[in-house]
């Protein structure tokens, strides 16, 4: 097994110390996460998916979804049939 040094604040470092044998598992599951996020904003990149739906494939909100996008350089592409379907109207 490789090891790898981290720096996290000390409050995290020691939730991780309280769950030392989750940490493996903890990073696994963050890493799939980050995969679902690459994938939703791809479909949204490529307009397969609305930014509701590409939340929805995330496992995110629609406003985390937005932030995600944004810090990805993601333009929006609204138009006024999908701020209707995003509103529920």
């Amino acid at each position: 097994m490789e090891q790898i040094v981290l720096q996290v604040p000390e409050d995290l470092a020691q939730r991780l110390r309280q769950q030392s044998h989750n940490v493996l598992d903890i990073l696994a599951l963050g890493l799939r996460q980050e995969e679902r996020i690459e994938f939703a904003l791809q479909e949204y990149r490529e307009r397969r998916a609305s930014i509701g739906h590409a939340a929805y494939l995330a496992g995110l909100t629609v406003q985390e979804m937005i932030e995600h996008a944004v810090l990805h350089g993601i333009e929006p592409h609204w138009d006024e049939k999908m701020v209707r379907e995003e509103l529920g109207q």
